[in-house]
């Protein structure tokens, strides 16, 4: 393994998932990325995250570009590998589905 593939393998498991997955090409099936995906999902900050993205039902955008709304957190969970199979994702992504427009885009609460 070279040097900048070890240097990232010492990040956090988020870091680590991502690397071994498309760095590496290492099957999502593989022991090493089931037990670094486990790391991940325990993870504090990324129990945060999955806390923060409960109330986007209802939460209220008042910039597009706020970084703490919960559909861009949605949006980040979904770039580290998260999806509807897991338990935390599912329970909140049927409410976003319910308020789809039929031109696609997805209803919010505006301020």
């Amino acid at each position: 393994m070279n040097s900048v593939i070890q240097w990232i393998m010492e990040g956090p498991a988020w870091i680590r998932y991502r690397c071994l997955i498309d760095l590496l090409g290492v099957s999502e099936n593989d022991n090493r990325v089931v037990k670094v995906r486990e790391e991940m999902i325990s993870d504090t900050q990324i129990q945060q995250l999955l806390s923060a993205i409960n109330g986007l039902a209802t939460a209220v955008l008042s910039r597009h570009n706020d970084s703490i709304y919960p559909l861009h957190i949605l949006c980040f969970l979904a770039d580290l590998g998260f999806n509807y199979h897991d338990d935390a994702i599912d329970s909140i992504i049927r409410p976003v589905l319910d308020h789809q427009s039929e031109e696609g885009p997805f209803h919010t609460l505006s301020n």
